[in-house]
C-alpha cells in the first residue's frame, strides 16, 4: 500500500497518511473483518482491495494499485470482486470514501457506477476532506 500512496504523502497530514498506509497489525485486522484480494504477478503485489462486512453492509476499503501497475484495469477488476462479494453475501455495497486528490482511486468507482454522494455528511481523514460515493440502486442480491 505504501508504494500506491507514497506519491501523495505530502497531500495528507502525517496522521492521515498513517491511517491510509496501515501497519501489518491493522492489515491483519482488516483481513479478518471481511475479505481481501491481492493481485500478485511474478512475486510482486500489483494491487489490493478489502471489504469489511458489518451486518448488511460491505464497506469497500483499502484499494491500492501502485503507479507502475496503473492503467492495466486492476482497479476496476478488484472493485468488481468486492461488488460480487457484496452480492453473494446479500450485502449492500456501502459508500466507499476517498480523498478528492486521489483521482486514480475515484476513476474505477465512477466506471463501476458509483457517484459522489453530495447528501452525505461532511467528514475528513485527519483534517483532509473525504468524498463519499454511492451506487443507486445499491448493490443487493435477492430481496
Amino acid at each position: 500500500m505504501r508504494a500506491a500512496f507514497i506519491e501523495f504523502e505530502s497531500l495528507y497530514t502525517p496522521e492521515g497518511f498513517a491511517a491510509t498506509v496501515i501497519d501489518p497489525l491493522r492489515v491483519r485486522r482488516r483481513m479478518a473483518s471481511g475479505a481481501t484480494w491481492v493481485v500478485v504477478e511474478e512475486g510482486a503485489v500489483c494491487g489490493t482491495i478489502s471489504v469489511a462486512r458489518n451486518m448488511e453492509c460491505a464497506y469497500i476499503n483499502g484499494m491500492a494499485v501502485p503507479p507502475s501497475q496503473r492503467g492495466r484495469g486492476l482497479g476496476p477488476a478488484l472493485l468488481d470482486k468486492s461488488i460480487s462479494y457484496a452480492e453473494v453475501h446479500n450485502c449492500e455495497s456501502d459508500r466507499p470514501s476517498t480523498t478528492p486528490f486521489l483521482k486514480a482511486a475515484i476513476a474505477p468507482y465512477r466506471a463501476s457506477g458509483f457517484t459522489v454522494d453530495h447528501a452525505s455528511r461532511k467528514s475528513d481523514l485527519h483534517e483532509k476532506p473525504l468524498i463519499h460515493m454511492t451506487k443507486y440502486p445499491p448493490v443487493v442480491k435477492g430481496n
